[in-house]
């Protein structure tokens, strides 16, 4: 963790009772604990473990200072955590950062620091499922495709792990949204250098540290009794690849059906997919995500306390029989704003065509806590 982010999160974890009237204190923390059982026919390697037990934690904090009703400046950080005994490695690693100011006016807002880029920040999610998200992320923590793997020095991305574009995760950026307008939201961004440790990119690349710039459209419309959410976005690292995406949702009574794609390709200007060993941190295919695709679709219903969800994912590796499909049905209940349950059951496909494959049921249950 850098200096700065340490410095901010002291100072948001202890009252500033000597703020003025326009300055806004907030923070907040939650811890999600899951209990899992993957049990694939065939084990990817010899001793994999099938049982396993996660841990998840998240601090979070901001500053706003309000100068009139519609402008305010914004200083947030937060920080996440993940840990488990049982399993060889996290997907997008064991911690996270993000520290960044926000200026919020009629003009629009301008974000300047670590956080997502603007395509993933309008990115269609379906809202409330801590569990699961766009992104599989803590599912196949415990069920451990090997496509997606972050462990001490090694990255390796075989295949896309989300239809959000988050290759460059919490980077350094700079990214402008525009004002609202009959629903309608157009950002940019510009990433000076894609180098963050829970992106997709793997330090030992010859794109490391290269820039990148993003942009997207998002829609709200609300037809009285039904709501519909769109959104586009394009990216392009240099000398690495380019990125499309696009989703919806539609809700109407507490049923909520949303989808979303994301597709990669290099071209001739770009490096080459390494399809062989070039060394123990860049082994073959470990940036083979940069030409395939990711598909999601699900249904959701919400009904008092609890929500179900049925969720499809796929991605896969145009150029080599490397895929993950994920089936799962989740439930959520929240009794209480600081006190979710959670149960899941589904089946898992994981094709390496190197390491492996993996297919077989899984189920889960867990607990999570906000503050």
């Amino acid at each position: 963790m850098s200096r700065k982010a340490a410095v901010c999160l002291l100072l948001f974890l202890f009252p500033l009772n000597a703020f003025a009237d326009g300055l806004v204190y907030e923070y907040g923390a939650s811890s999600r604990a899951l209990g899992g059982y993957f049990y694939p026919k065939e084990k990817v390697y010899h001793d994999q473990n099938r049982a396993h037990a996660p841990v998840f934690g998240n601090i979070n904090g901001s500053i706003t200072y309000n100068f009139s009703y519609t402008t305010s400046l914004k200083l947030a950080t937060e920080l996440e955590a993940k840990a488990s005994s049982h399993l060889d490695n996290l997907n997008q690693g064991q911690w996270g950062e993000e520290v960044f100011t926000k200026f919020s006016s009629s003009f629009g807002d301008f974000y300047i620091g670590q956080m997502e880029n603007p395509a993933a920040m309008l990115g269609v999610t379906k809202p409330n499922l801590s569990v699961w998200q766009i992104t599989p992320l803590e599912v196949t923590d415990f069920t451990g495709s090997t496509n997606w793997r972050q462990h001490n020095r090694t990255k390796y991305y075989n295949t896309l792990t989300s239809t959000l574009i988050n290759t460059d995760g919490s980077s350094f950026k700079i990214s402008y949204l525009t004002p609202e307008i009959n629903g309608t939201t157009l950002a940019v961004g510009f990433t000076p250098e894609n180098n963050a440790n829970d992106g997709l990119t793997s330090k030992f690349s010859p794109y490391y540290g290269k820039s990148a710039y993003q942009i997207a459209l998002y829609n709200y419309h609300d037809f009285d009794t039904v709501q519909t959410e769109v959104y586009a976005a394009f990216a392009d690292f240099d000398k690495s690849h380019r990125e499309y995406g696009a989703g919806f949702s539609i809700y109407r009574k507490g049923l909520t059906l949303f989808s979303s794609f994301r597709q990669t390709e290099t071209s001739s200007s770009d490096y080459k997919i390494t399809t062989t060993d070039t060394s123990k941190n860049t082994l073959a295919y470990f940036d083979a995500f940069r030409n395939g695709f990711a598909f999601n679709a699900g249904l959701s219903y919400e009904f008092a306390f609890l929500t179900s969800t049925l969720t499809y994912f796929e991605s896969k590796a145009d150029n080599v029989d490397m895929r993950n499909r994920i089936i799962t049905l989740h439930n959520s209940i929240k009794p209480y704003k600081h006190l979710g349950f959670y149960l899941g059951a589904g089946f898992a496909d994981l094709e390496n065509e190197i390491d492996g494959n993996a297919k077989g049921p899984f189920a889960y249950a867990g607990i999570e806590l906000t503050f």
